[in-house]
């Protein structure tokens, strides 16, 4: 089928009914997955305005920032913390669902303070390392006890401040 579907684009390329480009197999593959895919997502775009989680894509992708964050504090690899960066990310989602379903707070200032809570611990971490140094920050990461006291001293701050 998709042969075929080749040889078409060939043979407008040789007749000059098409530009060049066009005799490319990833071109036509591109152009057929775009023109498939394009409707889906203009409904799959107002279905997100008009729910109002227009915001909640940006919110997800910082909290993956968290999660490289937290998986390196963990001692994941630097260079692929993938297994806490997709449970943070999921965690996030999840929990921002289950205090949607509790709250009377519209949906998109909910995300909105869920998305400041995400960049904290993220924030936290580079705060210790560009203001205080590298050697201090070494020393704090050695002992996992002072970062966690920290970690957790601060997102309960911000935990309450959101559920007074």
């Amino acid at each position: 089928m998709m042969t075929t579907v080749y040889e078409l684009f060939s043979s407008g390329v040789d007749q000059g009914l098409l530009p060049q480009m066009f005799a490319y197999e990833f071109l036509i593959n591109a152009l057929l997955a775009s023109i498939m895919i394009g409707p889906l997502l203009g409904l799959l775009g107002t279905l997100v305005v008009v729910k109002r989680l227009a915001f909640l894509s940006e919110a997800v992708g910082h909290s993956v920032l968290t999660g490289v964050s937290i998986g390196i504090l963990l001692g994941e690899p630097v260079e692929s913390p993938l297994i806490s960066l997709f449970s943070f990310s999921i965690f996030f989602a999840l929990l921002l669902q289950w205090v949607k379903g509790r709250s009377t707070i519209p949906y998109d200032a909910l995300i909105g303070v869920f998305l400041s809570f995400a960049l904290q611990p993220f924030a936290l971490q580079h705060i210790l390392v560009l203001r205080i140094g590298p050697p201090f920050w070494l020393r704090l990461l050695r002992n996992h006890q002072n970062i966690w006291i920290v970690f957790c001293l601060i997102s309960s701050i911000n935990f309450i401040c959101i559920f007074q």
